[in-house]
């Protein structure tokens, strides 16, 4: 057994031991290497193109060790602009028809720096036989135009536009104001009307305007409300709320030909026939078996009535209801929407067409995340002639016959929320698509409405989605040449 001073001495050794390696920790060097710092691609491309402009986009940058990030611009090796936290960019005042080397670096606070070169070229200048009118309106300083809008031309050629001006911080007891507004063959402002006042959700407040009286008169509605109005001095001749007939519901879908009747629809499913003269209500019916909201009337020969419904219930199918002229149920059609490929999707009409024939062109879109285009011809029985099986990523907004008695249907084709084309597709009565035209030449935009000329050419009334500056909230105006048909 050890004694006392041999256990003293070992416990001496041990603490001795332990202290030398501690010493050789705390000399030893730290092995932990920092990574070295990168941002991620560029990715460059032209996003938009004009006779004077190039508006450049990229995809926004990261870093490795979360650092923030500017921009710097280059034209032809010149700075433009440095210090941008934004991933577009437009240059302007270019010359038409001329190619433009852009360089895009990005610099971190760090002091890491990426860059891409790529070439441009703005459009080529506009010869006399393709020259197109361009006008641009804001009626009020304090006022953008808001939500959608119903345009008509006139026989003289001239646009009667009905649409809501948004003026919030300044009036925000009426936000809305429903304005009526005519601009002559030539793009100038002719008059307007201010006809009505709302604070409400407009996107609940479809606006229709309609010519009657020959192309004398025209009637606007907005909300539950209808106005006469003179087409030549914008005279309000007539208005009428309805409000007793169709409670607080407003009107949503609107049908008149060259007959003295005109069709409504509300928000509630009803249908009424308006006599155009007096705006007095000639017959009111509600179809038992309703389903959504009417947004698009035709008629036919034997003055029967279709309309198409947006049901915000998701189904599988879409719905044509049949009536007479009274509005008295006869049938409904349903319409197999889903496409190659689909899954769950969300199913809307949004106008259908009525021929001399009484066959039926109706045109909808499905959607979840992604718009697609639908559209169908149906005999006058309601058996599927034609659909289309390929999709389109496109949102129809209105279609018509034109003078040559083919199909016209306007849409605005969307890839993200700031980006996104109106576009003009030219069909045959057996719906097969002869043109298709994207105003891929105007910063990203979406059409309002359009209306044809005898001459072949049509009137864009379009809202720029984004400029350089991000700020243009005016309506703009475009006839066109007939090189752009």
């Amino acid at each position: 057994m050890f004694n006392v001073s041999q256990i003293l001495c070992l416990l001496f050794l041990a603490l001795l031991g332990l202290s030398c390696s501690k010493k050789s920790l705390i000399d030893s060097k730290d092995e932990f290497t920092e990574q070295t710092a990168q941002l991620s691609e560029l990715k460059l491309e032209t996003s938009a193109a004009g006779t004077q402009f190039l508006e450049i986009s990229w995809n926004p940058l990261t870093h490795t060790h979360y650092k923030s990030i500017t921009y710097s611009a280059y034209l032809n090796e010149h700075l433009v602009v440095e210090g941008l936290n934004v991933s577009k960019f437009s240059f302007i005042n270019l010359e038409a028809g001329k190619e433009y080397r852009i360089k895009i670096v990005a610099m971190s606070t760090d002091g890491v720096k990426a860059e891409q070169v790529i070439d441009g070229k703005t459009l080529p200048p506009p010869t006399e036989s393709s020259r197109e009118l361009y006008q641009e309106y804001r009626i009020h300083s304090f006022s953008t135009f808001s939500g959608e809008g119903s345009v008509i031309r006139c026989p003289d050629g001239s646009n009667i536009m009905l649409r809501y001006l948004d003026h919030p911080l300044f009036f925000s007891d009426e936000r809305y104001k429903a304005t009526l507004f005519k601009i002559d063959a030539n793009g100038n402002l002719i008059w307007y009307r201010i006809l009505s006042s709302t604070d409400a959700d407009i996107m609940n407040a479809p606006l229709n305007v309609i010519l009657t009286n020959q192309g004398k008169d025209c009637i606007a509605f907005s909300e539950n409300r209808a106005f006469k109005v003179e087409t030549a001095s914008g005279n309000i001749l007539l208005s009428r709320d309805f409000k007793g007939a169709i409670a607080d519901y407003n009107f949503s879908a609107i049908f008149h030909d060259d007959s003295e009747e005109i069709i409504a629809g509300t928000t509630d499913g009803q249908l009424l026939g308006i006599h155009a003269d007096n705006l007095n209500t000639i017959w009111q019916q509600r179809n038992s078996n309703y389903r959504g909201i009417p947004v698009s009337i035709a008629r036919d020969k034997e003055k029967n009535i279709y309309y198409a419904v947006r049901d915000d219930k998701r189904h599988t199918e879409m719905f044509i209801y049949k009536c007479n002229s009274k509005g008295e149920f006869i049938g409904e059609f349903l319409l197999d929407a889903t496409g190659p490929g689909d899954n769950i999707v969300y199913l809307v009409l949004t106008n259908i067409l009525v021929d001399t024939d009484n066959n039926i062109y109706a045109f909808g879109y499905n959607s979840d995340y992604d718009i697609y285009l639908r559209y169908f011809k149906l005999s006058p029985n309601g058996t599927l002639l034609k659909k289309n099986l390929v999709s389109e990523r496109l949102y129809p907004k209105q279609a018509f016959f034109n003078s040559k008695g083919e199909i016209i249907m306007i849409g605005n084709k969307r890839q993200g929320p700031f980006n996104g084309q109106g576009g003009i597709f030219v069909m045959d009565k057996e719906m097969t698509i002869k043109t298709r035209t994207f105003r891929t030449e105007i910063p990203f935009h979406g059409f309002v409405g359009v209306t044809d000329n005898q001459d072949g050419t049509y009137n864009l009334f379009l809202h720029y989605i984004t400029t350089y500056s991000y700020s243009n909230n005016n309506l703009v105006y475009i006839r066109t040449s007939n090189e752009k048909n």
